[in-house]
């Protein structure tokens, strides 16, 4: 996205979140050499600086023409979203989390965190006791249990 064509709100946020956009870039980087985490995360490439900024962007071009109450409650200027996963710029820890909507008509959107702390994360990665497809299978599972939470939830 050109700079002309971004809006001030964009053009502020990527300033204000500059050095931790610059952080991402080595740890997403990280992780697209982990083939099967790649694979789970859908970040099977490396990526660039001028990259993530790119992504931020278009995810604040989205951002800013959300129109329902439910997806302006939900999502938030200070994630960034890379392919299909989203990480909380505002938090130190960045953590790092898919953002499914569960259920149907009446459903909500809701995170299905893969870590809370993605430094933390990127540093097990290289633990030999680390197995990555026990913990994404986690992750799945966590997300299947947030549908059955809702269901719960809207049964009441």
């Amino acid at each position: 996205m050109k700079s002309d064509q971004m809006s001030q709100q964009t053009k502020e946020l990527l300033i204000h979140w500059e050095s931790r956009l610059n952080i991402l870039t080595p740890m997403v980087n990280i992780m697209a050499t982990y083939p099967t985490l790649a694979k789970e995360l859908d970040i099977d490439y490396k990526v660039t600086i001028q990259d993530i900024y790119e992504m931020y962007a278009q995810y604040l071009y989205v951002y800013e023409r959300l129109r329902t109450q439910p997806e302006i409650d939900f999502f938030k200027s200070h994630w960034v979203k890379i392919d299909d996963i989203y990480i909380d710029l505002s938090d130190r820890n960045l953590p790092m989390f898919y953002a499914p909507f569960i259920g149907f008509e009446g459903g909500e959107w809701t995170k299905n965190f893969i870590t809370h702390h993605l430094h933390n994360f990127i540093q097990r990665l290289g633990d030999p006791e680390f197995d990555v497809n026990k913990y994404i299978s986690q992750v799945k599972y966590n997300l299947i249990k947030l549908a059955e939470d809702f269901e719960e939830r809207k049964g009441e």
